[in-house]
């Protein structure tokens, strides 16, 4: 890690995000589209079937963010975006 420090000064800057949040069916196609604007540098992107009977699709993604507080940055992102219930957003340390 040291040598890609040392090496890639940028690296050092980016954090890694999960977000995961809970749509519908209807709301799923439009939500992917918004996401791809609103982060362009999403590393994995997963969704699945949830148990929660009104909301049953489950998206989560991770992303790589250069913000100084990248919580809050992905959290105002998101509230930009409409019938998306119960998000999670977590930051990863090295």
């Amino acid at each position: 890690r040291m040598f890609e420090y040392r090496l890639l000064p940028s690296s050092k800057r980016q954090k890694k995000i999960k977000i995961s949040f809970l749509c519908t069916e209807e709301d799923y196609q439009t939500v992917c589209s918004r996401l791809d604007e609103l982060f362009p540098d999403i590393a994995e992107f997963t969704h699945k079937s949830s148990e929660d009977e009104n909301y049953p699709v489950k998206v989560s993604l991770k992303i790589f963010s250069k913000e100084k507080n990248p919580v809050m940055s992905a959290d105002k992102k998101l509230s930009a975006l409409k019938n998306i219930y119960s998000a999670d957003i977590k930051e990863f340390f090295d």
